[in-house]
């Protein structure tokens, strides 16, 4: 998906860091929850997923979270590489199966573009582990 409510992809991480993840960041115990993000409509360059993948505590010596995280959309590629950060190919409302489920299902500036929003909500259901965001 290809689609975006914001002039560039820098732009829309920016958005999405100011208003949804410095606020998860606030919540040492939340963050230190987490062990599987999925970033159901990623963009290119990751940058949603990067932000994850390389969160820290907020100890003095910052120790890293290790989420791992899967983006999910029908881009060919995802620009950036980082061991923490894996790639699903195909339209994220379609996303309704893994091997392993997930603790945060992030769509930032996704679902308004989704032909079908219930059905996407209705298959992420099954992705989500019990008590997931």
């Amino acid at each position: 998906m290809n689609y975006s409510s914001f002039s560039s992809q820098q732009t829309a991480f920016e958005h999405s860091k100011k208003h949804i993840l410095d606020l998860f960041y606030q919540y040492d115990d939340f963050m230190e929850s987490i062990g599987r993000v999925v970033d159901l409509g990623c963009d290119t360059e990751a940058f949603n997923m990067l932000w994850f993948a390389n969160a820290t505590t907020r100890t003095e010596q910052a120790l890293p979270l290790n989420i791992k995280c899967v983006g999910q959309s029908d881009i060919k590629k995802l620009i950036p590489k980082h061991k923490g950060i894996s790639f699903q190919k195909g339209p994220p409302e379609l996303l309704s199966s893994t091997k392993k489920k997930f603790d945060i299902l992030f769509c930032h500036d996704t679902l308004q573009f989704i032909i079908d929003p219930y059905q996407a909500l209705r298959n992420w259901w099954h992705i989500a582990n019990q008590d997931a965001m």
